[in-house]
């Protein structure tokens, strides 16, 4: 089921919709194009109502996860489709090919087939084709998760590019990183429904729930019995498990979630001298590198995460089975319930 939806994206705008598989985004796409029907709603775009035309009269652009590009055309003749369906020929049919193709920088490419491309310039090649019949809102259905990470990376950079066409653009995906790289704002979406809604680095640093928590990619969340502090001016209490994680400001429930922020987690190798009141010791269970930094899941009685960067996974030469100690500060701690 989807909705109730009241979604705006202005002129120009990179609106990503952020949600697992089944959460209704690319129904909602769907819908928007014309592939889809709803009972209800409206759908208008530039104060035209849109919901009852055909999917060719709404000026709507839709590049999927696995575009398909006609086998039987030169990628120079499937950019040129749309515009050839509405009259357009001779030399400003050739000029815009070569200007889109030139743009979405598949202008080599113009006399290959399809078949001969990789992943990445078959999705710049759909792109151009799309942008050829001068959509009035331009729809990304996870455009780059069939992509390896080379490719996926390339054509992150070409689609940011496509801010200036103007474009009001609709992505949904289900990925945080491709979520807080390209969006102007961002949306989590939830059983049809969204559930936050704003800045991008806002929404993945304070998310409103545990399942906005999960989407935004925060590593270190757990359900809690909570202690009230005295006052504000208190640290409060959450147990987790045999735990006592020490956080500051208002807790208003006895129970609730605590995000513990994974970069302000600090690894030592010996006890440390430090103002944290989060102090445990604990047993390195995993180590994950990644393209920035190391994450280390370290054992206190629940597996908790810390990214450091690589310079100190190298010289505190750590490895799976060690002891260790992490720390952390009050503030580190985020409290939902």
């Amino acid at each position: 089921m989807l909705g109730p939806l009241n979604l705006n994206v202005p002129k120009g705008e990179h609106l990503v919709l952020l949600g697992p598989s089944g959460s209704g985004k690319s129904l909602f796409l769907e819908i928007l194009c014309g592939f889809a029907w709803t009972d209800s709603g409206s759908v208008v775009l530039n104060g035209e109502e849109i919901l009852g035309l055909r999917p060719d009269k709404r000026k709507v652009g839709l590049v999927m996860q696995h575009p398909a590009l006609f086998p039987h055309l030169t990628v120079a003749q499937n950019i040129a489709y749309s515009l050839r369906a509405n009259g357009i020929s001779g030399k400003y049919l050739k000029n815009e090919v070569l200007y889109l193709a030139e743009k979405c920088k598949v202008d080599h490419l113009l006399q290959r087939n399809p078949e001969s491309l990789s992943g990445g310039e078959i999705q710049r090649v759909s792109i151009a084709r799309t942008l050829a019949a001068k959509p009035k809102l331009l729809l990304l259905d996870e455009p780059l998760s069939s992509l390896d990470v080379q490719l996926r990376d390339e054509l992150r950079n070409f689609i940011r590019e496509l801010k200036e066409e103007d474009i009001p653009v609709l992505h949904v995906t289900h990925d945080p990183e491709e979520a807080i790289r390209l969006a102007d704002r961002v949306g989590v979406m939830h059983e049809g429904k969204i559930v936050q809604l704003g800045d991008p680095v806002a929404v993945m640093r304070n998310p409103s729930n545990p399942f906005v928590a999960k989407m935004s990619g925060t590593k270190n969340y757990f359900k809690a019995s909570i202690i009230p502090g005295k006052s504000e001016a208190e640290t409060n209490i959450g147990k987790v498990g045999k735990l006592n994680f020490k956080f500051t400001g208002t807790a208003d429930s006895t129970v609730g979630f605590l995000l513990i922020d994974e970069n302000q987690i600090f690894i030592s190798i010996e006890k440390p001298v430090t103002s944290s009141l989060n102090v445990f010791e604990g047993t390195i269970n995993e180590i994950n590198r990644m393209h920035s930094g190391t994450e280390i899941t370290v054992d206190i009685g629940v597996n908790i995460i810390s990214r450091i960067t690589d310079e100190s996974f190298i010289r505190m030469q750590l490895f799976t089975g060690m002891t260790c100690w992490i720390a952390f500060k009050a503030t580190a701690v985020r409290y939902i319930c």
